[in-house]
């Protein structure tokens, strides 16, 4: 459901404070209001508009912060801001169902700092009488690549959904529970692979959602929104929209790999190393000796629960030269060798924190911690 009622937040770096229609439940009280950054999060209990701070989950000092898409960006009038209502960028604000069981839309119209004429189209919602929210995206110019999402309860609890191109995808949606109350840890955000947005002129949000987070609490049933495609409804009479093409998954250049026993929330894991295959454990037997970690041919790619991949012995996979503070990483049950050709399937997929020391020599072996299971197939 679409924001309607404007908000005022039509600016760059700044915070407005938005009643709540209905008291929503958060970091154990009962919130009435709700401080949403042009900057694309929203904190019951600060109203920092801080953006440069904006890396991987947690932010220090932001108790009780859902974020949707934290990165740079601005609502007053640029030539992205073409093409949604009026032609205007800004955060507003909607009620869908009827008492007592509301939800409150809030819609970012928004455009990146960096590219004015991109625009940054997302909506955060909050469910009446539980502590749960959605957040669905529409076009998002610049994808994950520089932005932050996720819910925080304090700097020891939280749960990321994607950091500067790790972890989920910036399309669809994801569902989760709010921060929770004393401190108490946030799950994992589950994407909402099946949910629709109900449909409007601007708001054009992919159906299916390519990331597949294992569920924490079912992301169905009537109350569920539900992503659709159609850039030309009519329940909203809009201006006619520029129709927004469905994003396409970027095909990756390989993926890490992880035993499938390993592949538990809070694990230490060696995800690339000389000893990958003593450090690794497989459900499905032993792993050949000359495979280090690193699988650079993916079927499909991006890979998901349920693929295969090939790797070559060695270093000679080309690993790459880096890694960012969370991976993605299959998560194998088999990996054999027949000739020079290693190959393994991937049965569940994990995300990993991952440790300093990293490097593509076999030597330099890349560590990290199981931060969440993306889905298990």
């Amino acid at each position: 459901m679409p924001g309607i009622i404007d908000t005022g937040n039509h600016g760059e770096d700044q915070v407005t404070n938005v009643a709540l229609p209905f008291p929503y439940m958060a970091c154990g009280t009962n919130h009435t209001s709700i401080n949403v950054s042009v900057n694309g999060n929203a904190q019951f209990t600060t109203s920092d508009v801080d953006y440069l701070s904006n890396t991987c989950l947690p932010w220090s000092g932001h108790d009780c912060t859902i974020f949707p898409y934290w990165d740079d960006l601005r609502t007053d009038d640029n030539s992205g801001c073409t093409g949604y209502p009026g032609d205007t960028c800004g955060i507003y604000t909607s009620v869908s169902g009827t008492a007592p069981n509301r939800i409150f839309n809030i819609e970012w119209r928004a455009v990146y700092m960096d590219q004015p004429d991109q625009k940054a189209n997302f909506e955060l919602r909050l469910y009446e009488g539980e502590n749960k929210f959605d957040v669905i995206y529409g076009t998002l110019g610049e994808g994950n690549s520089s932005a932050t999402a996720g819910v925080q309860s304090c700097d020891t609890c939280f749960a990321p959904y994607f950091c500067n191109g790790s972890g989920g995808s910036p399309t669809g949606g994801w569902t989760s529970t709010g921060p929770g109350g004393a401190c108490s840890p946030s799950p994992t955000p589950t994407p909402t692979a099946t949910a629709t947005a109900t449909a409007t002129a601007t708001f054009t949000p992919t159906p299916t959602a390519t990331a597949t987070f294992t569920p924490t609490s079912t992301p169905t049933g009537t109350r569920t929104p539900t992503p659709t495609p159609t850039p030309t409804a009519t329940r909203t009479p809009t201006p006619t929209p520029t129709p927004t093409p469905t994003p396409t998954p970027t095909p990756q250049a390989g993926s890490f790999v992880i035993g499938d026993l390993d592949a538990v929330v809070g694990t230490k894991v060696t995800f690339w190393g000389a000893q990958w295959d003593k450090a690794n454990h497989l459900s499905g037997g032993s792993a050949p000796a000359s495979f280090k970690g690193f699988a650079n041919v993916l079927t499909p790619n991006p890979p998901s629960c349920g693929g295969t991949w090939l790797s070559d012995p060695g270093n000679s996979c080309n690993p790459p030269d880096t890694v960012p503070a969370f991976i993605n990483v299959i998560a194998a049950s088999s990996v054999i060798k027949s000739g020079p050709v290693i190959s393994g399937n991937g049965p569940k997929m994990v995300i990993v924190k991952t440790n300093p020391g990293y490097g593509p020599a076999p030597g330099h072996t890349g560590t990290g911690t199981v931060t969440a299971v993306i889905c298990s197939h």
